[in-house]
């Protein structure tokens, strides 16, 4: 009985050995021990020695500069305007003259532009006015006259800043805004 009680007490303790030695061994497998200036790296599953280098991250290294295999180094965006309409509201004492408060927020001057008013209500009808030149961050008004609409009081006013998108901007799907009449 002793024989057998120390039997099963010694697998038992041969058993958990092997377990905890199974469970934390490296998935990727052991790690190499790799020359000196160079570290263990894992890649694609498995360990290589690789030398030791420091990136910068959106840099290459003197190894990766021209490779196809990293490809070309990506100029900078050239800077464009960008039109946003920050308001647009009746002038005062006029029933179809709107001022339309619009902004420059993109990093380069622009040369003019167009600004649509559309009435979208009943009276229908719609108006232009010619944009005058932005330099970067500028914010202006631009006065638009709706001469042949007639408004109502549910009537809603469309505004697009550069229309014919004869600037070109950095985003142009936020040069729209709506007003109620």
């Amino acid at each position: 009985m002793k024989n057998m009680l120390l039997a099963s007490v010694f697998a038992v303790a041969t058993l958990a050995t092997f377990a905890t030695t199974a469970t934390a061994a490296n998935p990727n497998g052991p790690k190499p021990k790799c020359p000196f200036g160079q570290i263990p790296v894992l890649e694609m599953g498995s360990y290589t020695c690789k030398d030791l280098t420091i990136k910068a991250p959106g840099r290459e290294t003197e190894n990766q500069a021209g490779s196809a295999k990293f490809g070309a180094v990506k100029k900078p965006a050239r800077a464009k305007a960008d039109f946003v309409i920050l308001s647009a509201t009746r002038v005062g004492g006029s029933d179809t003259k709107f001022g339309v408060q619009i902004k420059n927020q993109g990093t380069q001057a622009t040369s003019g532009g167009l600004l649509q008013g559309l009435n979208m209500g009943q009276g229908g009808g719609g108006a232009t006015a010619y944009m005058p030149k932005f330099k970067a961050g500028e914010t202006k008004f631009v006065f638009v006259d709706f001469k042949t609409s007639k408004f109502e009081r549910s009537d809603r006013i469309l505004f697009m800043a550069d229309y014919k998108n004869d600037v070109p901007e950095s985003k142009e799907n936020n040069n729209k805004y709506a007003v109620n009449y």
